[in-house]
């Protein structure tokens, strides 16, 4: 007898450990399949939305921006855009590398000499201050001196020249760091002083005479993708029977600039288009 009821609570404790075993298994397995399968549709959802909502978003974005580039800026990828001469655009770049009567018949080739010339002439007054003649080589730069007894010269650091060029002519130009000086004339006066890392002004001996003069005037100006061509007519006309330089030609004139990386207007080039003036 007892070992009959001990074998029933056998079975059944048995079966009420293989329920609780099937219970355990199976019910949490069956919930958790219905709880994963609609976190996921709810995932994919969410992330198809932010897809959608990106891409329209980029897409009205690139649509707003196309617009305005087209309306309103000289960058123009599909034609070529008529610049008003007069705009401030080009007039600043223009103002950047044109060049008088003087600087033309000292130097008429726009190489480096002329180049680093431009650099300086466009560097804002805040970068000059007070100096001295210490070190100052008066045979480095013909037809200046520099005595602290009767001139107390200006200077600029060789940093700023640097710079002002990269912002003219690129970022990736390095300055052949050198006197300041177009020709043999008083144009520039700055001597290069190496172990200061600074251009020092010199006190000119002579005087520079008008041997000619010049009308510069703007023709037009446009824009094709990332290009600005701005087109100058020039003519030299004597001055006192002297004779014009053949190095020296009136016509059209184009001055070619390019948006680089920055977003700043470099120049490119400057080439004689039409020499019937």
């Amino acid at each position: 007898m007892n070992n009959n009821t001990n074998n029933t609570n056998n079975v059944n404790t048995s079966n009420t450990v293989t329920n609780a075993a099937t219970n355990n298994q199976v019910a949490p397995v069956i919930v958790y399949k219905k709880v994963r399968s609609k976190a996921t549709i709810f995932l994919l959802l969410v992330i198809a939305c932010l897809f959608g909502a990106c891409y329209f978003f980029n897409k009205e974005k690139n649509d707003t921006i196309n617009y305005y580039k087209n309306v309103y800026s000289p960058i123009n990828t599909s034609e070529e855009k008529k610049l008003e001469v007069d705009s401030t655009l080009v007039q600043m770049l223009y103002n950047r590398v044109k060049t008088t009567a003087l600087e033309d018949l000292a130097n008429p080739e726009f190489d480096d000499n002329l180049k680093r010339y431009l650099a300086y002439r466009n560097l804002a007054t805040d970068d000059f201050y007070r100096s001295t003649c210490n070190l100052f080589n008066s045979s480095n730069i013909k037809y200046f001196d520099c005595d602290d007894k009767n001139f107390v010269p200006y200077a600029f650091k060789e940093e700023s020249l640097m710079l002002k060029y990269k912002e003219i002519f690129g970022e990736e130009y390095l300055i052949n760091h050198a006197s300041v000086q177009l020709g043999y004339t008083c144009l520039g006066g700055y001597a290069y002083i190496p172990k200061r890392k600074e251009y020092v002004q010199g006190n000119c001996s002579k005087n520079d005479q008008e041997l000619i003069s010049v009308e510069k005037s703007l023709d037009s100006a446009s824009s094709t993708d990332d290009i600005i061509k701005i087109n100058e007519k020039v003519r030299y006309f004597q001055v006192g029977g002297n004779k014009i330089p053949d190095t020296l030609k009136n016509g059209m004139y184009t001055y070619t600039f390019r948006l680089d990386k920055n977003f700043n207007y470099i120049f490119v080039s400057k080439e004689l288009i039409d020499g019937r003036g």
